[in-house]
């Protein structure tokens, strides 16, 4: 996902008019189910240049994903189950070594 759109949601997540909050938020449910969406979270909040309430938010996100999402899809692996869809992806719990390289140096 573009980091420019995904600061664009996060900036909306904090609105005062509901409706656009709403909406934010409806999209925040619908990305997560995407491929590499937390990758781009954390790339996003890793950014100085990214606004304070963006991170803010993004990681509150992170931090519900992981303690809700990671643990349902261990478990379903454990009992041989298919992960859920809202399930954090295996390529998002480990960073590509792209990024990891580069928040390195």
């Amino acid at each position: 996902m573009d980091p420019a759109e995904l600061q664009h949601v996060l900036q909306h997540t904090f609105s005062s008019v509901q409706a656009t909050r709403a909406a934010a938020e409806a999209m925040i449910v619908q990305l997560r189910t995407r491929p590499r969406f937390y990758t781009s979270l954390l790339q996003t909040v890793s950014d100085p240049a990214c606004p304070r309430e963006c991170r803010q938010a993004g990681c509150i996100i992170l931090k519900n994903a992981i303690k809700t999402q990671w643990t349902s899809a261990e478990e379903a692996k454990v009992k041989g189950q298919p992960a859920p869809p809202e399930a954090v992806k295996e390529e998002d719990k480990v960073p590509s070594p792209a990024f990891s390289r580069r928040r390195i140096l």
